[in-house]
């Protein structure tokens, strides 16, 4: 498992991107660490092929295309983070242009070195504070809901719970809270009973509609 450190300290995977660079061939290769967030700029290092890891590659030339637990992968466009937290799952942690956007669809699916990972949960704070966000859907596959995912998304007012999977322990402290005053959350219906008890937990006030 990488990791990437500061002046001696440990950075989370949240604050920065990797991407490689002549990693197909046998010889030397480019890992390129970009910093975001609270952290700019950019730093390299060179790392040995050998044939045998040629062997264990995707079609696309990607080394180590199954990143253990815990590893960061970044999607295609370079915008969104997830952590992977099983053989085949992921959490939506982060994206970088959400901030620039209105409306955010949590896809149900990534893809990363030929294979696809099932986005099963949106990190804690994922986008606490987004003073752009109006609208959000979430997918079916996601069964989890980080503590403060949405908090103080002031001006978020619609949002989509297409998942069934969601309960009481599953969605985080405070994940809505503070979210537009007059916000719609549509939920699926046979569902809208216990959700509407949970929501009210989490952050949803009764001057919002959850239908």
């Amino acid at each position: 498992m990488q990791s990437v450190t500061v002046n001696g300290m440990t950075v989370g995977s949240e604050n920065y991107l990797i991407s490689y660079q002549n990693n197909i061939d046998a010889g030397t290769g480019k890992v390129v660490v970009t910093g975001i967030g609270n952290y700019a700029g950019t730093a390299e290092a060179i790392f040995t092929i050998n044939p045998s890891d040629i062997n264990n590659s995707d079609n696309s030339g990607n080394l180590n295309a199954s990143p253990a637990v815990g590893n960061t992968i970044v999607s295609s466009d370079q915008a969104t983070t997830y952590k992977v937290t099983g053989e085949a799952t992921v959490e939506y942690t982060k994206n970088a242009s959400a901030r620039k956007k209105a409306k955010v669809t949590i896809p149900s699916t990534v893809t990363y070195g030929g294979q696809t990972y099932q986005v099963t949960s949106v990190a804690a704070k994922a986008f606490r504070n987004n003073k752009k966000l109006k609208k959000v859907v979430i997918p079916s596959t996601v069964r989890k809901i980080g503590k403060q995912a949405f908090i103080n998304c002031k001006k978020l007012k619609s949002i989509t719970i297409k998942t069934n999977k969601l309960t009481a322990k599953s969605v985080g402290s405070k994940a809505f809270k503070g979210i537009n005053p007059k916000a719609t959350i549509k939920v699926p219906k046979k569902k809208l009973k216990l959700y509407r008890k949970i929501l009210r937990m989490k952050g949803v006030s009764g001057s919002m509609k959850i239908k």
